[in-house]
């Protein structure tokens, strides 16, 4: 919450992008978020407070997103630095991990 209040802060206008389709199997809305020409979901990821989550087809930046991940995990970033994501929120929900 704190890294998303920093690279979106109160009252900042964002724009929202819709890939090929607009919701998950839960109807939750399925989008890409831009603030000042800057992927806000690609900055979550490099700064390790976020991990990659596809939902197919809707994979317009996924390579992008996949290496800002990589990057993260290898600097030990964010949530990395501190073994966070050692179980990945997808993992933990499917009960794959401890």
């Amino acid at each position: 919450t704190q890294a998303l209040a920093q690279i979106i802060p109160e009252g900042s206008e964002v724009f929202v992008e819709r890939d090929i389709e607009d919701r998950d199997q839960y109807d939750r809305a399925l989008r890409y978020v831009w603030r000042d020409g800057r992927l806000v979901n690609w900055a979550l990821v490099r700064g390790g407070y976020a991990v990659l989550l596809t939902y197919p087809p809707n994979v317009q930046y996924v390579d992008w997103l996949r290496s800002a991940q990589d990057a993260a995990r290898e600097q030990e970033v964010g949530l990395w630095e501190v073994d966070g994501f050692a179980c990945t929120p997808l993992e933990y929900r499917r009960g794959t991990c401890g």
